[in-house]
């Protein structure tokens, strides 16, 4: 409950009970994270602070990234399922079921590519990859075309597609 104060002050009582138990559930990610940040060399914190004011956050995204795939594989699962368990939290809502369950199977790797082909304005790779992903699912061409524009707004954030 150690974010009670701060979650009080914008939710009603329910929602911050129903927040601070959702965050204690990701404590044991939260730890991994600031242990792999605490462990960082100089010289990667030297890196770090360049991309920073280089504005670089593709080259940091990337350091992460493989910071985590290289930990222990039960500490890795636990990073994917929270980062999972929190993209749901927060994008499935109010979504129709099937792209709720397309979000849900999407793995980490493919959250990241799927982030970088849309900062990158990459339309085209970021649409074979989400068109790969669906030949998985026996769902309808209009529900291929509502996940498909729905990514597309979700990771493609600063162009119009």
């Amino acid at each position: 409950m150690k974010y009670f104060l701060q979650i009080s002050q914008l939710c009603t009582e329910a929602e911050a009970i129903a927040a601070n138990s959702f965050l204690d559930a990701e404590q044991s990610s939260a730890h991994i994270v600031r242990l792999v940040a605490m462990n960082l060399t100089n010289e990667e914190k030297d890196l770090i602070n360049l991309w920073e004011n280089l504005n670089d956050t593709l080259s940091e995204r990337i350091f992460f990234l493989n910071k985590y795939e290289n930990l222990p594989k039960d500490q890795y699962e636990q990073l994917t399922k929270s980062f999972s368990d929190v993209l749901n939290k927060f994008v499935t809502s109010d979504l129709k079921r099937s792209i709720a369950s397309f979000l849900a199977r999407l793995t980490l790797s493919e959250q990241n590519d799927l982030k970088m082909f849309g900062e990158k304005f990459d339309e085209e790779k970021l649409v074979t990859l989400i068109d790969d992903k669906l030949k998985e699912d026996n769902i309808s061409v209009i529900e291929r075309d509502e996940i498909r524009d729905y990514l597309k707004k979700l990771f493609m954030t600063n162009k119009s597609t």
